[in-house]
């Protein structure tokens, strides 16, 4: 069968005719190319990674999860070093100048006046202050002349801060214990910071709190002045 258009070439149905030239299509194919390429990039080296290092993770936290028993264990004996440490060093403190102590302990003891009793002897040891190295000279390798000095004060260790609490049935006993206290060479800036009435088996009693300094150089002190009263006695018996 065989049609003829008779109608003029401007009425005519236009058949659309798409084609590319060689080098549209060259770069068309270059650009695929690319993109290919781009996308192999982010699978090859973004994704398998990240997926290798999450099953990583899962891997070590299995593993680690093997070893908590372990983990615990050193925990506990960690925690156990650390308790044995503090009471060698609760020791340390306790046998140091232990000689001093049970010579101000008896003192306390002596001073102690009628219905009044101590219920808690606390010290506190200060840090003491280091003095820097001096500086060293780097031309002759020999130190300066002078160091410089601590910014704070300079502590004596043989002075340390004391509190006393105790408690007595009168307020005399109380004053007699403070005139006694401060006659003793180990006891020094004696403050009575409170006292309070209290109930104390159904009687009333007095609460009180005393601060001070604790001197252990007065075992030195009071050494030489027993020397010195033996002395006295001994000359006084020759005649």
């Amino acid at each position: 069968m065989i049609e003829i258009n008779l109608l003029p070439k401007e009425y005519q149905k236009r058949k659309f005719k798409f084609s590319l030239d060689k080098n549209t299509i060259y770069v068309v194919a270059a650009g695929v190319a690319v993109l290919i390429l781009l996308a192999a990039y982010t699978f090859l080296f973004q994704v398998m990674p990240i997926n290798k290092i999450e099953k990583n993770i899962i891997a070590y936290q299995q593993e680690e999860s093997k070893f908590d028993p372990q983990i615990a264990k050193i925990d506990s004996l960690e925690n156990l070093n650390k308790l044995i440490i503090e009471r060698l060093t609760a020791i340390d403190i306790l046998d140091r100048d232990r000689g001093a102590w049970i010579a101000v302990c008896s003192d306390l003891g002596s001073r102690l006046a009628d219905y009044l009793w101590i219920t808690e002897f606390k010290q506190l040891i200060p840090q003491v202050a280091v003095s820097p190295k001096a500086p060293t000279n780097p031309d002759d390798g020999s130190q300066a002349k002078s160091a410089p000095k601590p910014a704070g004060p300079q502590v004596n260790a043989n002075i340390r801060k004391a509190t006393l609490k105790g408690q007595s049935f009168s307020l005399n006993s109380i004053a007699t214990f403070i005139i006694k206290l401060k006659q003793s060479p180990y006891f020094t800036d004696i403050e009575l910071m409170n006292i309070k009435m209290t109930d104390q088996n159904n009687a009333e009693s007095y609460e009180f709190t005393i601060n001070c300094n604790l001197n252990f150089n007065g075992t030195e002190n009071k050494t030489t002045d027993n020397i010195a009263l033996a002395g006295n006695v001994g000359a006084g018996a020759q005649f």
